[in-house]
This record gives structure tokens, sequence and C-alpha cells, in this order.
């Protein structure tokens, strides 16, 4: 052991790496400098999920102070947060329904990303979206289930237009199980309709979907406004910066 040490000293050894060792202002920069690139690459990824998943055209349109409802909105997205517990959006065509969506789907992947990163390292953006947020319409998902194959879920599920489908048979009873899945795994469901909740309720073949929907989410109606139009009920080109 002591001819060892002639040729390696490590006190020595060990002196220099602490000599070497970063100051506390030298981590905090380091730590700092990386959390803003990486944030930088949470920020690109989400913009290519967002153009994704509601498309390019929800992408330019939509302004985080024109969300309808905001500071309510705001609410449930912390109740969602804290408990999992979803909200059922309904109200008439215009009133910014797939708009509160898209807010609620920014917000809870920021808050999730955050609370992640506290005690993990940092996650491949993309995939780390792709499992913590999903926004499909329900066409889109009987359309999935109508040629046998599985619709995608993740922690919190945005389902746009639920009743504009027209889903009977192998279909519904697919699209039954769907919501049964997202309800086993314990998964948030967030949803807009055009429908009321009592016209929802009345459905055929919607009991099973509707009675997991009441356990999983809070129904609200958004203010009766068609924010495409003007008061005086022509066409309205700018209705997104109202």
């Amino acid at each position: 052991m002591g001819e060892w040490r002639k040729e390696f000293d490590l006190d020595r050894f060990l002196e220099r790496m602490e000599k070497n060792r970063p100051s506390e202002a030298e981590r905090e920069k380091r730590d700092k400098d990386l959390l803003a690139k990486e944030t930088i690459k949470f920020e690109t990824a989400l913009c290519y999920e967002i153009r994704k998943q509601f498309g390019i055209h929800y992408f330019e349109i939509h302004k985080h102070e024109n969300t309808t409802s905001l500071p309510e909105i705001e609410k449930h997205i912390d109740l969602l947060f804290a408990s999992c517990i979803g909200a059922c959006y309904t109200g008439r065509e215009g009133n910014g329904k797939t708009n509160v969506l898209l807010e609620i789907f920014i917000q809870i992947c920021w808050l999730e990303w955050f609370d992640y990163i506290k005690t993990h390292g940092y996650p491949n953006p993309g995939e780390f979206i792709s499992r913590t947020c999903h926004f499909a319409y329900t066409s889109q998902i009987c359309d999935l289930l109508g040629h046998r194959e599985k619709a995608v879920t993740a922690k919190y599920n945005f389902i746009d237009d639920l009743g504009v489908e027209d889903a009977q048979g192998y279909v519904l009873s697919a699209l039954d199980g769907f919501f049964e899945d997202i309800y086993h795994k314990g998964q948030g469901i967030i949803l807009s309709s055009n429908c009321s909740k009592k016209d929802l309720e009345g459905r055929k073949g919607y009991e099973r979907i509707m009675s997991r929907l009441h356990e999983k989410c809070k129904f609200y109606i958004l203010p009766s406004v068609d924010r495409r139009k003007l008061e005086s009920g022509k066409p309205n080109p700018h209705w997104r910066d109202c």
C-alpha cells in the first residue's frame, strides 16, 4: 500500500478535487443555465405537440388572455392538478370550448413538468408531453375504434365534441370501454360538448359513460356567447381578438 501511495498520492488528489470543486455560486449559475436551456426545449416540444394534436389553426389563434372565463378555468386547472378531477364544458357552438381545452392542456403540461423536475432529471420533452396529455375529437376516437384500433390515452385525456359522434353497435361498446379504461387507470378526463348534460344523460347507450364522467368530472356551462359573431348577428372575422 505504501509503494502504491508513492505512485498515486490519494491525499493530494482529493485536495486537488476539493480545490477544483465549483463554488455554490458557480453551481447555482450552472443549474440556472441548464434550467433555461431545458425550458426552451420543453416549450419547443409543447408547441410541436399543440400543432400535432390540436392542429395549426388552434395553435395560431389561441391566446391565453382571451380564454373564455379564464379566472374560473384556472381554478379548474388547480383542482385537476391537485386531485385529477376533470371537467366537462358544455354550451353553444363558438363559445370557445376547444380553446378552453387547449389552455388547460398548456398549463397542466407546464405544471406537471415543473413538478417532475423537482425530484427527477430532465425528461425527453416530447415523450413526457405525450404520456402526460393527449387531445382528440370524439369522432376521431370513434373512427379508430371502428377500425379495431386502440385509442391513445395519457395521464390527462382531452376529448372534444362529445355527442357529435353517431356511435352505435360495436363502436358504442368500444367507446364505453375506452372511458372505462381511463377510469380504471385513474387518469384525468377533460371534455367539451355542444350538448347539455341532460341531453348526454338521455342518450341511449351512454349510461355507463356518463356514470364514469360524473365520478371523474365536474360539469360546467360556458357563457352562451358565440364569439364568432358580432352583436348584430353578422359574422365576426376577428372573434378571437374580442
